[in-house]
């Protein structure tokens, strides 16, 4: 009920920011308003699957908070772990939604 509570007063304010943080083995997802504050998140153990489940689990994280991929500001990536599969997969999904919303001027 919280969270519901924190994220229609969330909508209201700004655009959230989806970030992807990736440390092997754990994934973590998270919509987080403008001043960092988390709205709701989600995790799970990867099993070198993340190519079947990132796209998944980034829509189950939307729907569930009842907001679709147009509405966000940006999809961010957290790593320490450039060398991975994992966070090239992570940045390659990343960098291609923030292209087709036109966040992404390069």
């Amino acid at each position: 009920m919280q969270n519901e509570k924190n994220l229609n007063i969330f909508k209201k304010m700004s655009k959230p920011t989806l970030t992807i943080k990736v440390e092997y083995p754990k994934i973590e997802l998270r919509l987080e308003s403008k001043n960092g504050e988390v709205i709701d998140s989600v995790q799970w153990e990867e099993n070198n699957d993340l190519s079947r489940t990132l796209l998944v689990g980034i829509d189950k994280l939307l729907a569930g908070s009842k907001i679709e991929v147009s509405q966000l500001a940006k999809i961010d990536v957290e790593t320490q772990q450039a060398r991975y599969t994992s966070s090239r997969i992570s940045k390659a999904v990343a960098q291609t939604v923030n292209y087709c919303l036109g966040l992404d001027k390069k």
